[in-house]
């Protein structure tokens, strides 16, 4: 099987959020959150604060303060982003589940923008679910 070509995004580590969350199987498990930070335009939008799930974190050897996020380049990355109301609350269905944005993003579009930000910048945000 060959290998697949990955991005590399350099991130800080204070910008990843591990999700913990029971499992089908009522185990424990978790997840990766990455917000963009502020300022961050793909195309021209304004897509500060979208968030996206790395499937995999790595640390960068040699400083412990930043990971490694390898994206697969042939695929698209999902962002999203809750709904807002004019008061800035998150926006939730019948079932009390936050109303989300989706945008497909090509891997090397997050890439840039973490590159251009640096990686100590970080954006922290409340994760609505």
């Amino acid at each position: 099987m060959a290998k697949r070509e990955t991005v590399d995004v350099i991130v800080g580590a204070e910008a990843i959020n591990e999700i913990g969350y029971t499992n089908k199987q009522g185990e424990p498990d978790s997840f990766f959150k990455v917000a963009l930070p502020p300022g961050s335009a793909i195309a021209g939008e304004d897509v500060s604060g979208w968030e996206f799930s790395p499937k995999f974190v790595n640390p960068v050897k040699g400083d412990p303060r930043l990971c490694s996020l390898p994206l697969l380049a042939d695929r698209l990355v999902w962002l999203t982003k809750a709904e807002l109301d004019e008061e800035g609350h998150v926006i939730r269905d019948d079932a009390g589940k936050a109303i989300r944005r989706r945008k497909d993003v090509d891997p090397r579009e997050i890439k840039r923008i973490f590159d251009e930000h640096g990686p100590d910048e970080a954006y922290e945000e409340d994760i609505a679910f």
